[in-house]
């Protein structure tokens, strides 16, 4: 049997380079969603403070219920997780 001496640096670095490729496409896109996601975070919260502004005593719940599940999504948060934020942990 004849043994071909393997060489894994070099086999890590073609893979290296193929995942590379994916991962920029990755960061970018991890970027752009972090963009918008602050972008409606944001406008979220300017509703909220004018709501706020015009009356304190406005019930803004679900806004920032929203605000919450966008959080939550971002951070790709388990149920399990979401529980233990919200108080609810066992």
């Amino acid at each position: 049997m004849l043994l071909h001496p393997i060489q894994p640096k070099g086999a890590l670095n073609q893979a290296y380079r193929k995942v590379k490729l994916f991962r920029n496409d990755l960061d970018a896109f991890r970027q752009n969603l972090l963009y918008l996601i602050s972008q409606v975070g944001d406008a979220k919260v300017e509703q909220i403070l004018s709501l706020k502004k015009g009356n304190p005593q406005a019930n803004t719940s679900a806004l920032e219920r929203e605000i919450d599940l966008m959080v939550y999504a971002l951070y790709a948060l388990s149920e399990e997780e979401v529980e233990i934020v919200e108080g609810g942990e066992k």
